[in-house]
């Protein structure tokens, strides 16, 4: 499969033409182009169940991947081989990940539910394990997705 074929020597033979009516394939130089493999990362299969009322609206998360991927299925057989990327649920990252850029202690106290309650207040979300969970697959996929660009 092409995802083996290291990414310098992978072509593709169509370029995604957008118009503000539809999303079609159009043949190109297949010299010119590099069909670039890319994995969408997700993490809406972390729920987070939030107050009543909370004004962030975590569900929209999931409705973007599901079109996309509905979108994706109702491409021609054709478009759909052009198509090089997958979609994976985002890993969850380390505390060796997030001591790179917060304070140990502070990480800490954020994983046990032992912040403060300004602390909790600035972050917006009330704190929970699946919150975490949420949080962590938010920041594993974030680092996921660069270090599959990287490569």
């Amino acid at each position: 499969h092409t995802r083996n074929v290291p990414l310098q020597r992978r072509k593709f033979a169509a370029m995604l033409k957008y118009s503000s009516h539809s999303a079609s394939f159009v043949e190109a130089d297949e010299k010119a182009l590099i069909a670039p493999f890319f994995p969408i990362y997700y993490n809406d299969v972390y729920e987070v169940n939030l107050p009543p009322g909370h004004r962030f609206p975590i569900g929209k998360y999931r409705e973007v991947r599901i079109s996309l991927q509905s979108k994706i299925e109702a491409l021609s057989q054709d478009e759909q081989s052009r198509v090089d990327c997958d979609f994976r649920i985002s890993p969850l990252a380390t505390v060796e990940q997030l001591i790179t850029t917060h304070d140990e202690h502070y990480v800490q106290r954020y994983l046990n539910g032992k912040m403060t309650e300004l602390e909790n207040r600035n972050i917006g979300f009330p704190w929970s394990l699946q919150h975490v969970n949420r949080t962590l697959s938010s920041v594993g996929g974030t680092v996921a997705a660069a270090l599959s660009a990287w490569e």
